[in-house]
């Protein structure tokens, strides 16, 4: 298995626990590197969904379990590297 990157899709899925091969998968990838993967972006597009939802309790609930996350920034440096690849 391979370090991998999950997109905002993949880990509401994850979150919401109701597809047993995703919650598998995801319990094995913790397994084998103690943390999801995910960007920063990610993290913004769901907290944007809970505020939009007014859902405070499972927003707090969210931001408290990215402990057991990696989150990975998207800066200058990134964004550059990204262009120079193209």
């Amino acid at each position: 298995m391979e370090p991998a990157l999950l997109d905002t899709d993949i880990l509401l899925e994850v979150l919401k626990a109701k597809n047993s091969t995703v919650v598998e998968r995801a319990t094995t990838y913790q397994a084998a590197f103690s943390k999801l993967t995910i960007s920063v972006v990610t993290v913004m597009e769901i907290v944007q969904g809970f505020r939009k939802m007014k859902q405070a309790e499972a927003l707090e609930k969210f931001l408290d379990g990215l402990k057991a996350s990696r989150v990975l920034v998207f800066d200058r440096p990134c964004a550059a590297s990204v262009c120079r690849r193209a």
